[in-house]
């Protein structure tokens, strides 16, 4: 009977791992109560809002300076950052395709998202 072998796991002893890992533990658990306040006021607000019910909700939307608000919102976004982000996103999809970059860099660029787990 063969047994097969797993490789062993690699643990950091505490103060080896790098300076990267340790940031990025200390990002994390720095957004918590940033992230607990946040869903407990939007939870608060929420509930304060439907507290009175719908027909509290139905007479402020259908009010005219609302559907006014509301039409602007959608006109402007259709009519103005849609073509904007269009044009601006082909423009840039254009640039990073045409520009030639030295076999130095592209190596470069190569370690650091291998640095980063991006690529293999």
């Amino acid at each position: 009977m063969t047994t097969l072998a797993l490789p062993a796991a690699r643990v950091a002893t505490p103060g080896t791992e790098s300076p990267l890992v340790r940031l990025r533990a200390h990002r994390r658990c720095a957004r918590v109560p940033r992230d607990i306040s946040v869903s407990a006021a939007g939870i608060h607000f929420l509930v304060e809002r439907c507290s009175k019910g719908w027909s509290v909700y139905l007479a402020a939307i259908s009010d005219p300076d609302a559907v006014s608000a509301i039409r602007l919102t959608l006109v402007c976004t259709a009519a103005i950052a849609v073509p904007a982000n269009l044009v601006f996103g082909v423009a840039a999809a254009w640039a990073i395709a045409k520009v030639r970059f030295s076999r130095q860099e592209r190596a470069d660029d190569a370690d650091r998202l291998a640095l980063l787990g991006v690529a293999r």
